[in-house]
């Protein structure tokens, strides 16, 4: 887990320790819980607009359709 006010420190701290860099492609699976929706909603967006892939379970797909994110 990395952490920081903006998505590519933290993704750059979170993936020091897996990797040598953080990736610049590739997807991410996600599964949110729905109190927890709103909150992640714009952090999922940010990853599509840098350029990854997007698939979802059935219930955060369809929140992530409805805010106008490409989901597989």
């Amino acid at each position: 887990m990395g952490m920081d006010n903006e998505l590519a420190p933290a993704m750059d701290k979170a993936c020091l320790g897996s990797f040598d860099r953080r990736p610049t492609k590739g997807g991410a699976l996600c599964t949110i819980a729905d109190s927890d929706k709103a909150e992640a909603l714009p952090i999922i967006a940010r990853l599509v607009e840098m350029g990854f892939t997007v698939q979802a379970t059935n219930g955060t797909a369809r929140a992530l359709r409805q805010a106008g994110i490409s989901v597989t």
